[in-house]
């Protein structure tokens, strides 16, 4: 056992006040954390401009209407993590728009998730994948556009 020049039942006092060492600002706050890649603003605004600042994925008795996460529908983790392969994951037919209970199901339910769109296998472009948006098959461009599914055949 080690000793120490601290008594039993007796408490412990500072000597001096306590001090925070370094202050706290605000733009740490938004960096993410080590290791998580942010999407550029730019790309953020188009997806807050499309989906009109409301959820794009509304799953019925879980949507909180209010869109505040960009749900990547293929991993990250596809094609690598620099330069190229950035770029051409973090484009809008790759995002949806969801609110957090939505984007949280989405990660629970991958197989339901990817029945409807919301997740697109690495083999596939998700340009060319249609995705239930508020209740709608649609197809998502990378200019912004939101375009309706047709069945082929009818």
């Amino acid at each position: 056992m080690r000793r120490t020049g601290l008594k039993r039942g007796k408490r412990l006092h500072a000597k001096a006040p306590l001090r925070r060492r370094t202050p706290l600002r605000a733009k740490h706050a938004l960096k993410p954390s080590r290791g998580e890649r942010s999407i550029p603003n730019d790309l953020r605004k188009a997806l807050a401009q499309r989906s009109e600042g409301m959820c794009e994925v509304m799953i019925p008795g879980r949507c909180t209407w209010l869109a505040a996460h960009a749900s990547h529908r293929q991993g990250r983790k596809t094609g690598g993590r620099h330069g190229e392969a950035i770029t051409a994951n973090d484009r809008l037919s790759n995002l949806v728009h969801a609110c957090a209970a939505c984007h949280e199901w989405i990660g629970d339910n991958r197989a339901e998730a990817e029945t409807f769109g919301l997740i697109v296998r690495d083999r596939f472009d998700p340009a060319l994948e249609p995705v239930l948006r508020r209740g709608a098959a649609v197809y998502l461009c990378d200019v912004g556009g939101v375009y309706p599914y047709e069945e082929v055949g009818t």
